[in-house]
């Protein structure tokens, strides 16, 4: 018997072969020996390769003599990026509509849209609150001009007006690290908010008892820096040509007396200092050129006193009778979606409160401006729309 020739054991031959102890030539689909003995011949399953041990595992870098390293080597390539997280669509879907849209709906007075348009936005990828602020402005005013979503935006607005206070409120330590431009359009938007936003069903106080100790804190949270903000925001005023002045609201009637019967000489004086500021800011806005009415319209919450303010918390019919007259200039001012039908809402919410008498007395010619009743002195005519 002649000695055995030693062979390489194969691992991949078929399983027929392996369990005769055979060698097989590993022909496929079936082995020589199988086909000679007509046996049923069966391979393993070739090993599965997992796709993502594929991608995980890190491709060497090109060689130094290699084509595709000589091409790089002409570019000074970063290290590649982390993969970035998933866009927020909803956010992107509110900063295009303020960015092609809302921004025209501060102002009717073309030099201004500069300041909407590309200093807010600009503000906007520097500091958080601003972006807030301005996604919540942006989702309200959708939910003005999208009534079958109107609900939807409501949300997204309140959220983000939530998200721009409590960012701002932790700003504040730092800030004499933050420019005064984005603190005043931050503010001046949760301004806005406060004001346009939807009545409550079954609200019995006026809304103005809620934005105007939000209106009164623009000034404090900007002191000392209105011409570093007026520098940064307006440079596109400066050579603007003044609109024409034209009349926008009636004479304010006598209120003088509106104080008579007072006992109180402090809360007399109240009475007369807010009567005065409010006669100071109806001249204003009656004589002012268009594109001032909307900044006019917001002058008298910020002039009167801390005191008169209390009086208007507490109900006083004489406080509500001259709010009332204030309310009335925005009357002129209905076509801007986040004042609307401002005036009307608040003079019937007022009317309700002080009663019939001081209604029938005092209330009278708010009602005619508010109806559009009340004639303009030296035949102006009835303006403000955006």
């Amino acid at each position: 018997m002649g000695p055995i020739r030693p062979h390489k054991k194969s691992r991949t031959g078929c399983k027929t072969c392996r369990g005769r102890r055979v060698k097989c030539d590993e022909v496929h689909p079936i082995c020589s020996n199988c086909a000679r003995r007509e046996l049923n011949c069966v391979y393993d399953p070739p090993p599965r390769i997992e796709v993502q041990s594929l991608l995980s595992t890190p491709t060497p870098p090109p060689k130094p003599e290699s084509p595709s390293y000589i091409f790089l080597s002409f570019f000074d390539l970063p290290p590649f990026p982390t993969p970035t997280p998933e866009l927020d669509l909803t956010r992107l879907e509110l900063f295009h509509h303020y960015s092609v849209s809302t921004y025209r709906t501060f102002s009717n007075h073309a030099p201004w849209l500069p300041v909407w348009r590309d200093a807010v936005p600009q503000l906007a990828l520097k500091y958080p609150f601003v972006l807030h602020a301005t996604l919540a402005i942006s989702a309200l005013h959708l939910s003005v001009l999208n009534v079958a979503r109107s609900e939807h935006y409501q949300v997204l607005a309140a959220g983000y007006f939530h998200e721009a206070s409590v960012s701002l409120r932790n700003a504040l330590p730092q800030r004499a690290e933050i420019e005064a431009s984005a603190l005043f359009i931050t503010s001046s938007f949760i301004a806005i908010y406060v004001f346009a936003c939807p009545k409550v069903q079954g609200g019995g106080e006026p809304r103005a008892l809620t934005w105007f100790p939000v209106l009164r804190g623009i000034p404090a949270l900007v002191h000392g820096n209105w011409s570093q903000i007026a520098t940064a925001l307006a440079p596109s005023l400066r050579n603007a040509p003044p609109c024409e002045s034209r009349m926008s609201l009636p004479p304010l009637p006598q209120l003088r007396n509106l104080s008579d019967g007072v006992d109180d000489p402090a809360e007399r004086n109240l009475y007369i200092d807010a009567t005065s500021m409010l006669e100071m800011a109806w001249n204003v806005h009656r004589k002012a050129s268009e594109e001032f009415w909307v900044a006019a319209a917001f002058l008298w919450p910020v002039k009167v006193s801390d005191g008169f303010i209390r009086l208007l918390m507490e109900h006083r019919p004489r406080a509500l009778v001259l709010l009332a007259h204030y309310g009335a200039m925005f009357s002129k001012l209905e076509s801007f979606w986040w004042i609307g039908s401002r005036a009307r809402e608040e003079l019937e919410i007022i009317e309700k409160i002080v009663g019939e008498d001081w209604k029938r007395e005092w209330l009278s010619w708010v009602r005619d401006v508010v109806d559009g009743q009340a004639p303009l002195q030296m035949g102006g005519s009835v303006g403000g729309r955006s």
